[in-house]
């Protein structure tokens, strides 16, 4: 027998994050380098705005159908499955993507590869949910934040992606500061403080534009961060019950991508007020509570806790030889 501990599983495959944070940072150089410019001819055609908002955006798209998709693969695959589709989908479609010929061979495998990325963006903390110990659940799940945005640091950014730049620069800081604080603040607290922080911070920085003045936004981006970033993940995964949980969390992660995709000042103010007050009047704490025990906290009966809880409690789970 070969005894392999919960954390170890949970850090390694935070891992997978990775591909979101590369495949998000690496378009910045990617668009800067006179030599891909003149590759694609984007310098010198008359549609290459148009072509550039493509690569970036279409990425989101499939991104989006990766999210949606673990709803049905999840279950299906298991979660161990999933994460085998998304590394073999990942190999095949970042490899054509980096041996295109022409523009459209580019965006279309760019574009297929946001599949993997977002299979894993919702897999990996998925997988992690359900078998990392309840008194540090939050912590190692902010891992993957940190991991997911690690990649950006350093990375020049072009003018039409300044701002997922911006967010990839300044978040692995505050995630690792989130990872200290998920598990003794609560979900509840930090979600509560994020959203009246970015508010607040978004109020102001209209303030300035409107004054004729010049902003960057990093405070907002950090604030988001450490309060709502990685605790967004770890929340989404917690709340559903077991059946339901792939199919739940698919649908939470998918605004992370929606967002990306729509994403205007006005939509941003409406939706987290929506979300302040929905916060404040119905969410429920969800800190260090084993997630067979969690559908007790919306008022459903729960099952006696199993030798797999107590296990996973313990960090540690047993594999066979």
């Amino acid at each position: 027998m070969v005894q392999v501990t919960s954390y170890n599983i949970v850090l390694v495959a935070a891992i997978g994050s990775i591909t979101y944070g590369f495949s998000s940072a690496i378009i910045s150089t990617t668009l800067g380098q006179p030599s891909f410019l003149e590759y694609f001819e984007l310098e010198t055609r008359t549609n290459s705005i148009s072509l550039v908002t493509c690569i970036v955006a279409l990425s989101q798209l499939g991104g989006l159908i990766g999210v949606l998709s673990i709803s049905v693969l999840a279950d299906r695959l298991g979660r161990k499955g999933l994460l085998y589709i998304a590394r073999a989908l990942a190999i095949i479609f970042f490899a054509l993507q980096a041996g295109s010929v022409n523009i459209a061979m580019f965006i279309t495998f760019r574009t297929l590869g946001g599949i993997p990325v977002g299979m894993f963006l919702s897999g990996v903390p998925l997988y992690q949910s359900e078998i990392a110990p309840p008194q540090i659940r939050g912590r190692l799940m902010a891992l993957h934040g940190v991991l997911f945005l690690l990649l950006g640091l350093g990375l020049p950014a072009s003018k039409q992606i300044i701002l997922s730049a911006g967010y990839i620069t300044c978040s692995p800081f505050g995630n690792i500061i989130s990872m200290y604080l998920i598990d003794s603040l609560g979900r509840r607290k930090m979600l509560l403080t994020g959203v009246t922080g970015c508010l607040v911070l978004l109020a102001g920085e209209m303030i300035v534009i409107a004054r004729g003045l010049e902003t960057e936004g990093g405070k907002i981006l950090f604030w988001f961060s450490i309060f709502q970033d990685g605790v967004t993940f770890t929340y989404s995964a917690e709340i559903w019950p077991n059946h339901l949980r792939a199919k739940g969390f698919s649908v939470s992660m998918s605004g992370f991508f929606i967002g990306s995709l729509l994403f205007l000042d006005t939509i941003f103010i409406g939706s987290s007020t929506i979300i302040g007050v929905a916060i404040y009047f119905y969410w429920p704490e969800t800190k260090g509570i084993p997630l067979e025990s969690v559908a007790a906290v919306f008022g459903d009966a729960v099952a006696e806790e199993t030798a797999l809880g107590r296990e996973n409690d313990k960090g540690a789970v047993k594999w066979g030889a």
